[in-house]
């Protein structure tokens, strides 16, 4: 077996045959030469990624031959690795911090919502006196023929499509309809919503128009909706029909009004909230 040393042969590089399992001897501290086995220079060539000649210069030492890398030694620094996720709890650590944020900010979202709502609610509050002036401060007509007016208004409204019943109990007007459906626009099936009762308040409060379910609720954006677009009080999610709606009651033009109330309803598949028309019963 020939003995090979080796110059030149740095603690890091040591360390590595050390690692590595390959035996080796430091036979020159001061110039780093190692001493191996010729039957461990294979391996060790393999390790470093180098090839091995002999060296010009003999050996000092009897028996044994002095060798030289033929390239230089680099020993690359490793770059961290990411560990991945794939223990099922830490996984399930991080859908559960997940899950939380967005439900904070669906929170955050639904408080912003509702006091947007009460905002415009009350801006719509300040200008229902104002629209109903200018409906009916202006008017020359009789007393009477303003009541005629409005008789007519009444009478085009219970026959209204969709419209079963019409009464007025104080200043409040309630229209019961039949049974109303959305369409959803990523199927193009219809879905019955149900049969419905609307509040129309002639004073400009309560948001003007409301709508009750009579025949079913649904959790939908939030628990108990009327409508894919109508939260448990009744109250409408905000669209862009509500701003008219009230302008439209203060000057009583009330069969308009209920034919868009019907709409808001109808058209609830194609509104922000629409995927949630697919909770409601499909229509066979």
């Amino acid at each position: 077996m020939t003995k090979l040393s080796f110059p030149e042969f740095g603690a890091a590089e040591r360390r590595r045959l050390t690692d590595a399992g390959i035996p080796f001897q430091l036979l020159d501290k001061k110039t780093d030469t190692i001493l191996i086995d010729s039957q461990h220079l294979q391996s060790m060539l393999e390790l470093l990624g180098a090839d091995a000649v002999q060296s010009d210069t003999a050996s000092k030492y009897e028996g044994i031959v002095a060798m030289r890398l033929s390239e230089k030694i680099r020993v690359p620094a490793l770059a961290p690795r990411r560990t991945p996720i794939t223990d099922n709890n830490e996984r399930a650590r991080y859908i559960k911090v997940c899950a939380k944020r967005i439900e904070k900010l669906t929170k955050q979202a639904e408080k912003a919502a509702d006091k947007l709502r009460k905002k415009f609610f009350a801006a719509t509050a300040g200008m229902f006196t104002v629209w109903r002036k200018e409906a009916f401060a202006a008017e020359a007509n009789a007393v009477a023929e303003r009541r005629d007016r409005l008789a007519a208004e009444f009478e085009s409204l219970k026959s209204a499509p969709h419209v079963e019943s019409v009464r007025v109990v104080g200043s409040t007007v309630i229209v019961r309809t039949d049974l109303l459906t959305a369409s959803d626009p990523k199927t193009n099936h219809d879905h019955e919503i149900g049969r419905f009762t609307i509040l129309i308040d002639l004073s400009g409060k309560n948001g003007v128009v409301r709508w009750f379910n009579r025949d079913k609720r649904v959790d939908g954006f939030k628990a108990g909706m009327n409508a894919p677009n109508v939260l448990a009080d009744g109250a409408p999610c905000l669209c862009d029909t509500l701003q008219p709606m009230a302008e439209l009651t203060a000057r009583l033009e009330l069969t308009v009004v209920v034919d868009l109330a019907i709409q808001h309803i109808e058209n609830a598949g194609s509104s922000e909230l629409g995927n949630y028309v697919n909770l409601w019963p499909r229509r066979w």
